[in-house]
């Protein structure tokens, strides 16, 4: 301990009189610095050095290093299952890049390592969110591989949690992809790991053996490296216990337990020492079984308070942004309420009124959405082709149309236009992305973002989102009937198909396809 606090002042005495220049010099050696030691597994060293970061950039005003010195805080509070402070930390980091110039990269970070934070809470679908929410960003720096392997991981880690194992094999085999392209062994090794313990959780304890032997012995090619040694040795452990050779197991659980301690990992030492207890229990040491029983409890009391803690912060941030919304709002409702009830006084007959002509309206829309979703899955053509021939057969009302004579765009231009809008439906598959609004995707196809409306209204006699709904529903329904997604939840098959939660799928689904996506699998 001593030497850490002559290391620590010696690291904060070298810079008091550097300037600006030398300062961020500094600042970088000790930015790379506390990333070596994170891909050791060395959290304390990676804590040091990410604490000597943010001492110099505040003392400078390096705003940018100062980002990410708080966001590694957040990576170490993460690493030793501190998930409060380190989802805490993140809010913090997503407030601060509102306000710092070209820090788009360090929020798609962030917004990863939330991700992580929520999976380790088990909340699988707010996981998913945030990394799907980053991964279309990331496309847009060059040298991404590391954000992307983060998300690659979480993505398979998630999925894992939802119990769609093929899904997340997939996203670990990328993520060992971009490993092997960038001869990287720290992505290797991750998604090695990773996949032992996917094999584990399938009970296929021959293949998470062979797979974990893999990832010890690449990591052991990582000079005096400890990176994931703990979560290795604890995969074969379960891979050997689960092939019922037991001593064999208990020394891999003793080792992946000292590694852990080492770390200050508690949430492996607790899994470890789970095991170890089962194991004495059945080896008849009692006396070591019991030992091992009363640790693991110490550790998962504190670990289950913990992860109630950090979703009680969630909460409480949602409400918070919930009420400050709700605040900004106020003042002016309070200035309008009497207006309003006044008019409200006077249409309150027209309401009734209006109310039955919108009813009404919605029930046609509804109405025409079936019928043309209808028209489509009977067709034997691609979807692109359908929804082409659909537009044709609306298109022989366009000279009697009373709308069409007011469209900014001759018929030529609008049936160019909407052959553009169905070839990058059908290779881009934009609707895949549930955040994707009208004017992000004509942004996206540089298109103005009224003509695009224009050819949604008069060529398919759809609004924006009635026309994206048919392509998502459309791939929901080939996931459902594929055998090869027979294991999926609903609600993966929701959120891989662009929807935001499994309420507005199973609503828009029954809506166009006269079934409820459970219906729609079992029929």
């Amino acid at each position: 301990m001593m030497k850490y606090c002559f290391f620590f002042f010696f690291l904060f005495s070298g810079y008091t009189i550097l300037g600006q220049d030398s300062a961020r010099i500094k600042a970088v050696d000790y930015a790379k610095l506390s990333e070596f030691f994170y891909k050791k597994g060395d959290n304390e060293k990676h804590k040091l050095y990410t604490d000597s970061l943010l001492h110099i950039s505040e003392k400078h005003k390096l705003a940018d290093l100062e980002l990410l010195a708080i966001m590694n805080q957040g990576v170490y509070y993460k690493n030793t299952n501190q998930l409060k402070k380190a989802l805490s930390t993140y809010l913090i980091v997503l407030e601060k890049c509102e306000r710092v110039p070209n820090s788009q990269k360090n929020k798609i970070m962030t917004m990863v390592n939330m991700g992580n934070i929520y999976n380790r809470i088990k909340d699988a679908t707010k996981a998913i969110f945030f990394f799907k929410k980053a991964l279309p960003l990331i496309e847009k720096y060059p040298n991404n591989g590391y954000i992307k392997a983060g998300v690659y991981s979480g993505l398979g880690k998630a999925n894992s949690i939802l119990n769609n194992f093929d899904a997340s094999f997939e996203y670990q085999y990328k993520l060992k992809h971009l490993g092997d392209s960038l001869q990287n062994i720290y992505l290797q090794v991750t998604a090695l790991t990773d996949i032992s313990d996917l094999f584990n959780k399938k009970k296929d304890y021959i293949n998470g053996l062979k797979i974990g032997k893999q990832a010890l012995q690449l990591n052991s090619t990582f000079n005096d490296s400890i990176l994931q040694k703990d979560m290795i040795l604890l995969n074969i452990g379960l891979s050997l216990k689960g092939l019922k050779k037991m001593e064999m197991a208990k020394t891999f659980f003793y080792k992946a337990k000292r590694v852990a301690i080492d770390k200050k990992n508690d949430k492996i030492e607790m899994q470890a020492e789970k095991y170890l207890a089962d194991i004495y229990e059945q080896l008849k040491d009692f006396e070591a079984s019991q030992k091992s029983q009363k640790r693991f409890l110490e550790l998962n009391t504190q670990y289950i308070e913990d992860q109630k803690e950090t979703a009680v912060l969630d909460v409480e941030k949602e409400a918070e942004e919930k009420i400050k919304t709700v605040n900004e709002k106020s003042e002016i409702r309070i200035h309008i309420l009497s207006t309003i009830f006044i008019l409200l006084l006077i249409v309150s007959g027209g309401f009734s009124l209006f109310y039955r002509k919108r009813k009404r309206q919605i029930i046609k829309q509804n109405k025409q959405l079936q019928d043309d979703y209808g028209w489509l899955k009977n067709q034997n053509a691609s979807l692109k082709e359908n929804i082409q021939q659909l537009s044709k057969e609306k298109s022989y009302k366009e000279n009697s149309s009373k709308k069409y004579k007011n469209s900014s765009l001759k018929k030529q231009d609008r049936e160019q236009y909407m052959n553009r809008v169905l070839e990058y439906m059908e290779v881009e598959k934009p609707y895949l992305d549930f955040d994707l609004t009208q004017s992000g995707l004509a942004k996206k196809m540089e298109i103005n973002t009224h003509h695009l409306s224009e050819v949604l209204t008069l060529s398919f006699e759809q609004n924006f989102y009635n026309f994206i709904n048919i392509y998502r529903i459309d791939h929901a329904q080939k996931m459902l009937k594929n055998p090869e997604f027979k294991n999926y939840k609903i609600e993966a098959i929701a959120y891989d198909s662009g929807f935001k939660s499994k309420a507005s799928f199973n609503r828009v689904f029954k809506n166009v396809a006269g079934k409820t996506p459970s219906e729609y699998r079992k029929s």
